[in-house]
């Protein structure tokens, strides 16, 4: 939230109404679930009324973050059993991340 604060919601460039952390690769492709190039603020219009405005995310997601990444994304199908050690260290580098995005 911290990173995209003064941005827009990705899909559709609002500003308005309750903004979310939209995944460009859905949860259920675990294997992205905490990748930050997965992760940008989006309107919950955009994110659950319309399953995430994949058609609109793309093309601003490629200009924030390159097509390479984009596409290396979409490869990314896999499935990971997550660890109670793992989902703790990924909320310990979340923190991290968020503290060095309010200290700039």
């Amino acid at each position: 939230r911290n990173r995209d604060k003064d941005l827009p919601c990705i899909s559709c460039g609002t500003f308005s109404g309750q903004m979310q952390a939209g995944h460009y690769r859905p949860g259920t492709h675990s294997i992205t679930r905490f990748d930050v190039d997965n992760i940008h603020k989006q309107c919950a219009r955009c994110n659950e009324k319309m399953s995430g405005n994949l058609t609109a995310y793309r093309p601003e997601l490629i200009k924030k973050v390159g097509l390479d990444k984009v596409e290396w994304l979409e490869c990314q199908n896999g499935v990971r059993k997550w660890t109670i050690d793992q989902l703790k260290s990924e909320l310990e580098r979340f923190k991290l991340l968020n503290k060095e995005l309010k200290d700039d």
